[in-house]
Formats: C-alpha cells, sequence, structure tokens
C-alpha cells in the first residue's frame, strides 16, 4: 500500500491550509471546498500506474441553511455567513503522517464565507424559504475538527432600501468530527412592525385605512420619500375636539398611549440612546436604527414616575413647553439591556408622503397641546436628539404602548 496526502488546492505535501476567508458561487455547491481547506488521506493500493484509494477527508464540513417566516427577511438577500468560535478553526496544519490526521495549533478563529455568485445569485443567495432547505441556500463552510462553541452571523441585505446587517445566532459546544457534515439550520428573524399603525392625532381609523401597504388597492408608499394618495375622510382625521388654552385627552386611536407628562419622562430620565445597526422590518422590507430607551420600571428604581407632572416641574397637559435630550450613541450595555425597551425610526407621513424611516421616530402621545387644537404632543428622534414637543396632529405619526 501506498499512502496518499491530499492537501487540498491551496496546501503543499502533507501541509494544509484551512481559509479564514471562503467563497461560494452559487446555493448547494462544493467546488469551493477544496480551496477552502478540505483536504484527507487515504492507503492506495495497485500497481502498474493504476491505483485504488478512498479518501479519508480529514476537516468538518458545516452546511448552513437558513429559513424564515418573515416576508421582509425574504425579500432578502444573503451576503455573508461570519462563523467564530471559543478555540482555532483555521490556519495551517499538519497531515500526520502516522494518524493521518490533522495536527498543529490553527491562528484564526473566524471564518467568513462570501455567498456571491453570478446569475440569480450574483447579489448572494435567496432566503425566500420557510424551512430548512439546502438547495435554495445551503452554505459549506470548511473547519478544523474538534469542539467548538460557534457564534454565527448570518449577513442578509434588502436591495430595495439598500439596508444590510447581521442576525446572530449562537450554536453550544459541539465535537464536530472530521470526514464528516453538518446541518447548521437556523430560523432567522427580527421584529415586524406593524404598518397599519400610523395615524393622525387619535383619529378612529389609521392614516392609509383601506389602503393599507397590503390590501387590494394599496396608497400607502412603504419606502422613504415616496408619495401616495391618503383618504382624507372623516374616520382618518385627527381629533381636534380638544386643546387650546385647555387640556384634552385622547378618546381613540391614542387614549392608550403615554400622556405628554409620561413621555417627557422617558426623554429626560430614560437615558436614551441611538442604535444605528439594530434590524426590524415593516411593510415587507428590511430596516436598521432606533431608539433605546429604559423602561418605565427601570426608571422608577431612581426616580417617580409621575403621570402628574413632567420631569421639568410643570404638569405639560396644561401648561404646554417642550423638552429635549441628547442620547447616547450605541446599544446599551448588555449586561442591563433587559432594563431598555428599543423604538424603531419608523418615520412619519406628511400630506401622504412618507418620510424618515430608518432614520427617525415620530410617535404620538394621548395628550392634545393646550395651546392649539390642531397640535398634540408628539415624541421625535433623531441620531443626535430625542424631543418632545406639539406638531401639527394631521401628520401619520406611530401609535405604540411604551413599556
Amino acid at each position: 500500500t501506498y499512502k496518499v496526502y491530499y492537501p487540498g488546492k491551496n496546501g503543499l505535501n502533507n501541509n494544509v491550509t484551512i481559509s479564514g476567508t471562503q467563497t461560494q458561487a452559487q446555493p448547494n455547491s462544493t467546488l469551493h471546498i477544496g480551496e477552502a481547506g478540505d483536504c484527507g488521506t487515504a492507503d492506495a493500493t495497485g500497481g502498474n500506474g493504476v491505483f485504488n484509494f478512498r479518501l479519508d477527508h480529514q476537516a468538518a464540513i458545516l452546511v448552513f441553511q437558513p429559513f424564515t417566516n418573515n416576508t421582509a427577511v425574504k425579500n432578502c438577500q444573503l451576503t455573508k455567513i461570519e462563523v467564530t468560535s471559543d478555540n482555532d478553526l483555521t490556519g495551517t496544519y499538519t497531515l500526520d503522517t502516522t494518524t493521518g490526521e490533522l495536527s498543529g495549533t490553527g491562528s484564526g478563529k473566524t471564518i467568513t464565507m462570501t455567498t456571491k455568485g453570478s446569475g440569480s445569485s450574483a447579489n448572494g443567495f435567496s432566503l425566500n424559504t420557510s424551512a430548512a432547505d439546502v438547495t435554495t441556500n445551503g452554505a459549506y463552510v470548511v473547519i478544523r475538527p474538534g469542539t467548538h462553541a460557534l457564534t454565527v452571523r448570518y449577513w442578509i441585505k434588502d436591495y430595495v432600501t439598500n439596508v444590510e446587517g447581521a442576525i446572530t445566532k449562537t450554536y453550544p459546544a459541539f465535537d464536530y468530527e472530521k470526514n464528516d457534515y453538518y446541518d447548521m439550520t437556523a430560523n432567522i428573524n427580527v421584529t415586524d412592525y406593524d404598518g397599519s399603525k400610523y395615524y393622525m392625532w387619535d383619529a378612529q381609523k389609521n392614516y392609509w385605512n383601506g389602503h393599507e401597504w397590503n390590501s387590494a388597492e394599496p396608497w400607502q408608499p412603504v419606502i422613504d420619500g415616496y408619495e401616495g394618495k391618503y383618504a382624507q375622510v372623516k374616520d382618518n382625521f385627527y381629533n381636534n375636539s380638544g386643546g387650546g388654552n385647555k387640556r384634552y385627552d385622547a378618546i381613540n386611536s391614542c387614549k392608550d398611549l403615554p400622556n405628554v407628562n409620561e413621555m417627557a419622562t422617558y426623554v429626560m430620565k430614560g437615558d436614551p440612546h441611538w442604535d444605528g445597526e439594530k434590524l426590524w422590518s415593516a411593510m415587507g422590507h428590511l430596516h436598521k436604527g432606533g431608539m433605546w430607551f429604559k423602561t418605565k420600571a427601570s426608571i422608577s428604581y431612581t426616580y417617580y414616575f409621575d403621570s402628574q407632572r413632567a420631569p421639568n416641574g410643570t404638569d405639560m397637559r396644561y401648561n404646554g413647553g417642550s423638552v429635549s435630550n441628547t442620547p447616547k450613541q450605541g446599544t446599551p450595555v448588555q449586561t442591563y439591556i433587559n432594563r431598555y425597551f428599543f423604538v424603531p425610526a419608523l418615520g412619519y407621513y406628511s400630506f401622504g408622503s412618507f418620510t424618515n424611516i430608518g432614520t427617525g421616530g415620530s410617535y404620538w402621545t394621548s395628550s392634545a397641546h393646550p395651546d392649539d387644537s390642531n397640535w398634540a404632543y408628539c415624541l421625535t428622534f433623531s441620531n443626535t436628539r430625542v424631543t418632545l414637543d406639539g406638531p401639527d396632529s394631521s401628520n401619520g405619526s406611530y401609535t405604540m404602548k411604551f413599556e
């Protein structure tokens, strides 16, 4: 018998390189694995130039198969997969001449697999599947065998909104043995926000009632900067029964929202953090960006959360005024993340035009402005400012209960 060493496309003799950067051009294809670091040994038998052997592969191969039930994520492409281990996955190894197995210590703990090619895969692999399906987006990643705890980041991109980001999954320590394939399935999802919750202040029906983005006759724009003809009928119109030199509280769509004093407390005492990377979806598309605020319970640890008085010492339901704050940048410290809740930058509608989705938020309170019956208190924010004031009640801002 004769010993056969296959070091892969980039190896030499019995030296093997498992690459930290791997590329697969088409779903469910293994054409790249030799270049990525697949390797093996065998005992060959025969003679006179004719030998027979069966290769014993010395690498392990992970087969990633993400899926989703989120319409927006299905509309995205899988652009790359980042695999990070608690120990080495990549580097230069040696095929041991005695055992035939890989030996040595690698130099890398992360592999980046690019999932782009040509034709239908030019922008990445499809995510249009509700169950793991290797033919749709199977991606084969070559790793050093052994026990690894893995963190995997699935990078996805919406080519309409041009938003790209990662969804992270963790896999507990597991012994990935040589000469085997491992199915790595993952249900990748982001929080989806209802596009029918934009209202003029305290209107009985939503801003696009009867013509929502997913209705039989959609007028509602879903992309920033687009305009639609909105239905200006009584049920869609804002409540102007009160305000103007007096307190007035919502009785329809905004009645369960924080009042102006409570919202002022979120602004001033809620430790706002702008997070430009957190992914979410709305109306069939992927977006990112929004503000973290401390929950009411968390604020109450150090400050009396008072619905009757704002942090500026006044009852803004009667006295008017505005408050603002400068947010910190980035996600709150992970240790305390459960003390916060996320408010996405869902933008708003003005005269039928959609603006600021992904860059700003606009959220109604339950309080009309005491100075004008055509104004109502609204929380607005961007990456640099959080403000509570009284814009025009005809804006189509979002209605969401705060935690």
